[in-house]
């Protein structure tokens, strides 16, 4: 699937994490593409003028993991490799040795809460934030490009500024970081309870996030976070059309807004559940 210029593939559900809010439902998706079938994929993405996107479930996981990356070399020599990952596998020195030696490797991922006990309870694994904090320091040390995410929702929103702290804290290195919200379908569906919350409840804590990552040279940027909803010093950050149109809901009213065309709108998941009270066009 081609995104924009960014051209986008999933290798199947598996993970070796569990987290409450993920857009499939685990753990009982498990199915993974076969190598061949990951071929036709990267065969089928055609000519790409930005990043090749790889994501899951768990790519990592996979025992032909290695394979699959030579095979995107070999189609798309010029382009960069975007990893989504969770990062445990590279708590492993050996694995992310072998990571390094792919310089158009760029790993995406995330920390769920500042704590061991607030990221496990989301990841619902044990020992999962060890072995992500763990991984980065192993990509800081053999030279693995990297950002960090941060994903919101009602188990974290309030957590947001101390798990901002303690990056920038941890990793002073980093330079990155995306927030956003989450789509509503999958585990997130199913834990909508435990994960729904109103953006309006959210922002007061994304823009107080933001502030600490700036004042550590940390680049901020927001996905699915409507520009109506945040500070005008804020708007600039948010990537309109970051997935596909049809995840995305705009309500007619937007039409009118100044910043139509620069926003990324609300989750269509969101709007069904929260309603669309909270946009406000910009004049």
């Amino acid at each position: 699937m081609v995104v924009d210029s960014r051209a986008i593939f999933n290798l199947g559900f598996a993970c070796n994490n569990c987290c409450i809010m993920c857009t499939y439902k685990l753990p009982e998706e498990t199915y993974m593409v076969s190598f061949e079938e990951a071929k036709s994929m990267i065969n089928n993405l055609g000519d790409v003028d930005g990043n090749v996107i790889m994501t899951g479930g768990e790519p990592t996981i996979r025992k032909d993991f290695f394979e699959i990356l030579d095979y995107i070399g070999e189609r798309h020599p010029d382009n960069d490799i975007h990893l989504s990952t969770n990062a445990t596998t590279f708590a492993d020195p050996d694995f992310t040795k072998r990571v390094a030696r792919y310089p158009k490797v760029y790993v995406t991922t995330e920390f769920h809460g500042s704590t061991p006990e607030k990221h496990d309870a989301i990841t619902r694994t044990k020992g999962s934030f060890k072995r992500t904090y763990d991984g980065i320091k192993n990509m800081l040390k053999y030279g693995v490009r990297f950002q960090i995410r941060e994903v919101i929702h009602k188990m974290n929103y309030q957590d947001l500024p101390a798990i901002a702290k303690f990056l920038v804290k941890e990793f002073p290195e980093l330079r990155k970081t995306v927030i956003f919200t989450i789509d509503f379908i999958g585990n997130a569906k199913r834990n909508i309870d435990a994960v729904f919350v109103k953006n309006s409840e959210i922002i007061p804590y994304v823009e107080e996030a933001t502030k600490i990552f700036e004042r550590n040279n940390v680049q901020v940027t927001y996905f699915q976070i409507p520009c109506c909803m945040l500070k005008k010093k804020y708007r600039y950050k948010v990537v309109p059309n970051n997935v596909s149109s049809d995840r995305i809901y705009f309500d007619k009213k937007c039409d009118a807004c100044s910043y139509r065309n620069k926003c990324s709108g609300v989750w269509r998941t969101y709007a069904e559940k929260a309603g669309v009270g909270e946009l406000k066009p910009i004049p």
